[in-house]
């Protein structure tokens, strides 16, 4: 777990101890074909058999793989896919056996986009012969419907690899995903990529569960190279998680900017109303001469607010000295261990902190900003 991640935990632990003191498939993904009627079944599959003559007349097409027309009936079409690779990238091919199906479909319909629209109109299923040197052995990779016209669907060869890799991690699941995790589920469609993972142990209850679900799945997206891929396909990744002896199922979008690491995989608001919530359950706290109230999360600044009470005095020495009543405040908490890592951890975060202070016994108001670089400067100065 990275550093970042590990603040935001100790971050939310320390704040709630102040009170103290699917397996989709591939059709899954495909809505079902329209019925032709009649008619139209018969004058597609003439155009189908039209299109075949004239292929079987003219021979192979391309090269690496060459394509050729094989077969065709009322129910699936059959080509050959002939490669000339040498024995290294062939051997390579046979084993990457779902990443080369997904590859070959991928290239077919590419090049002969004419031909395979139309089997995917008609409802019909590819079986595709390859072989990946000459007089080798043959693959025979067979596609239904709804996964031919995913593959049509697929816009790059990394869109291709993605879904390869997704088909292939479908049939290993259940399968471990890290310690005391483990994968149920894996799918990619209309660039989104899915992931399902369970818990197989009870998550840790000093921690705010759905918090500490978020920071493992961002932590996933910083440190895992695949991440990247799924990224710069403009896919966006999400994580559904669940746990034993949790009820709820948490559901994680990251986009492909955060996939990339151009913007924060933690989503910064919601870990300030997450924190500001936990804060204020531990509240009204008596903090020097004042109170603190109630605490609430201001999104445009990015920091804690703490509505806070206390006496007229205070409230008139701090007028026009309110950047030396910051520090103050800060070497407060800095004396306390546990708020002085509660400061630590807001600094990595990136929040700031508000104090909104009122009188007890008039309307004279004052407020002290600390924003989120000024904490860090003020810790940076004390180390």
């Amino acid at each position: 777990m990275s550093k970042h991640i590990h603040i935001i935990l100790v971050l939310l632990c320390l704040a709630s101890g102040v009170q103290a003191q699917e397996t989709p498939t591939d059709d899954g993904c495909m809505p079902p074909l329209e019925k032709l009627s009649t008619n139209e079944q018969h004058e597609w599959n003439d155009f189908l058999n039209a299109i075949c003559k004239d292929w079987k007349k003219q021979g192979p097409s391309g090269n690496n793989p060459a394509l050729t027309f094989k077969d065709l009936n009322s129910e699936r079409i059959v080509v050959g896919a002939d490669y000339n690779l040498d024995d290294s990238a062939a051997s390579h091919a046979a084993e990457q056996y779902d990443w080369m199906r997904v590859m070959v479909m991928y290239d077919a319909t590419k090049r002969l986009g004419d031909i395979f629209n139309t089997v995917a109109n008609l409802g019909y299923h590819v079986v595709i012969h390859a072989t990946f040197q000459p007089g080798g052995t043959t693959q025979y990779y067979v596609y239904n419907n709804a996964t031919l016209r995913h593959i049509m669907s697929l816009e790059s060869p990394m869109s291709a690899a993605i879904y390869a890799d997704a088909v292939a991690r479908r049939k290993q699941v259940p399968f471990p995903f890290d310690d005391g995790v483990t994968c149920t589920g894996v799918n990619y469609c209309n660039h989104l990529w899915t992931i399902h993972l369970h818990s197989d142990e009870p998550l840790d209850a000093e921690y705010d569960p759905y918090i500490l679900c978020m920071a493992y799945c961002a932590g996933i997206v910083e440190e895992r190279e695949f991440m990247n891929y799924i990224g710069m396909d403009g896919t966006t990744a999400r994580f559904v998680i669940t746990a034993v002896g949790l009820t709820d199922t948490f559901s994680f979008d990251f986009s492909p900017a955060q996939l990339l690491g151009d913007e924060p995989a933690i989503d910064i608001d919601l870990v300030g109303r997450r924190l500001a919530q936990t804060t204020a359950a531990s509240l009204p706290m008596q903090v020097g001469n004042g109170t603190w109230e109630s605490c609430s999360y201001d999104q445009e600044l990015k920091m804690l607010a703490f509505t806070t009470l206390t006496d007229e005095l205070t409230i008139l020495n701090n007028q026009g000295h309110e950047g030396q009543y910051k520090i103050m405040i800060l070497n407060t908490l800095m004396m306390n261990p546990e708020q002085k890592e509660f400061l630590e951890g807001m600094a990595e975060v990136g929040l700031g902190m508000e104090f909104r202070m009122q009188s007890r016994t008039t309307r004279r108001t004052s407020t002290v900003t600390i924003t989120p670089d000024e904490l860090r400067v003020y810790l940076l100065e004390r180390e």
